[in-house]
């Protein structure tokens, strides 16, 4: 948060433990690129869903999609919720070479490996900040904003689909 411009006396350290072992995380590149079918040339973006509704999920995943599949040598990692029914991203994966389907790897894994995280509200925000790992919140949804994950406390806001290709390349 420091490094966003967060003054100092404005953080409090109130302890996640079972997030502490992410200041020294490493993960191995190279072997999950190769499971995962991303070609080494590829950035790679992240879209981590949440269980919303089936109208926002569908928005999102589509609006990633579309976005990714805008740029040159991009792949797009859909990352579903644990409690997300699969059938939604795997329907929107099937006809697209550059996007891969992931519930099972490892969250912090597929942070390290991403160049941008693509999210609405989640704990998955804090944890890409850990592994500095650059986020964009979505808010063109009927989810809006949270208040903690704003612009006012360094999270870059996509509030309109248009905009969220050249905010990942850039």
């Amino acid at each position: 948060f420091e490094a966003k411009g967060i003054k100092d006396d404005r953080l409090y350290v109130t302890g996640a433990p079972h997030f502490d072992y992410l200041q020294s995380f490493e993960c191995d590149e190279s072997h999950i690129r190769t499971e995962l079918g991303i070609p080494a040339e590829h950035d790679i973006v992240m879209l981590a869903s949440q269980p919303f509704d089936d109208t926002v999920r569908r928005k999102l995943v589509y609006a990633a999609i579309k976005s990714v599949n805008k740029l040159r040598n991009v792949s797009l990692i859909l990352r579903p919720h644990p409690r997300e029914d699969l059938a939604l991203h795997l329907n929107a994966a099937e006809c697209e070479s550059n996007v891969v389907v992931s519930p099972e790897a490892s969250i912090h894994d597929l942070l390290t490996l991403s160049d941008v995280l693509l999210s609405v509200r989640s704990t998955v925000i804090l944890e890409s900040c850990l592994l500095e790992t650059p986020v964009l919140l979505l808010t063109f949804t009927e989810e809006g904003t949270n208040p903690f994950y704003s612009t006012n406390n360094g999270f870059p806001e996509i509030d309109d689909i248009k905009n969220l290709s050249p905010r990942i390349k850039s």
